[in-house]
């Protein structure tokens, strides 16, 4: 159950990745739009045949190896910081969230700060420099970084926040036990979670 619930991840982490480079690849090369749209569905449509396949009971050995391949490439996937990702003239603006999140620490107060703002203008970059920054200077125990999407999903977004905290969990689908769960596990720690 658990290789199951990580395939998905993996596969959704690899998938998203790969879509992302590609499309800025396709975007600077030759600008063409519908090309861009082609493989988006083709990913999609792949994506979907994994996820279909992670959902039958892996016992074969070969299926178990490339689990853990796409398990080290969803996590390289995730360390890789993108060249394109800079934050040029934000820095005033990643520190003042930085503090507003950091500020309350020692009060024990849990804060949200919402970055909102029309579609390019860098609020994906903004929040991965301050998870970097929080995770760098640890102010926290752990740092999560769950992406939200356009496709909001509480379950996927929760267990993906869950599945960081505790790797060997998986396989919840119901959203209540894995609400418990993370409760469980975010009481052991102090956690920032950058999703």
């Amino acid at each position: 159950m658990a290789a199951e619930f990580f395939l998905t991840f993996a596969i959704q982490e690899t998938l998203t990745r790969v879509s992302s480079i590609a499309a800025e690849g396709i975007r600077l090369a030759w600008g063409l739009k519908g090309e861009l749209r082609k493989l988006d569905e083709s990913l999609t449509m792949i994506q979907a045949v994994l996820q279909e396949a992670a959902r039958r009971p892996v016992t074969d050995k070969p299926v178990n190896l490339l689990l853990e391949k796409l398990q080290d490439v969803a996590y390289n996937a995730e360390d890789t910081e993108s060249s394109s990702e800079v934050v040029v003239g934000r820095d005033g603006d990643v520190f003042k969230i930085l503090n507003l999140l950091t500020g309350s620490i020692d009060q024990q107060v849990l804060s949200v700060v919402p970055i909102v703002g029309m579609a390019g203008l860098g609020k994906t970059t903004i929040a991965k420099k301050i998870c970097e920054l929080v995770t760098k200077k640890k102010h926290f125990d752990a740092t999560l970084w769950v992406c939200a999407s356009n496709h909001f999903n509480k379950g996927r977004i929760l267990g993906e926040m869950l599945q960081k905290i505790d790797k060997y969990t998986g396989g919840l689908s119901n959203l209540d036990a894995i609400l418990e769960k993370l409760q469980q596990e975010l009481k052991k720690q102090n956690i920032s979670s950058c999703s």
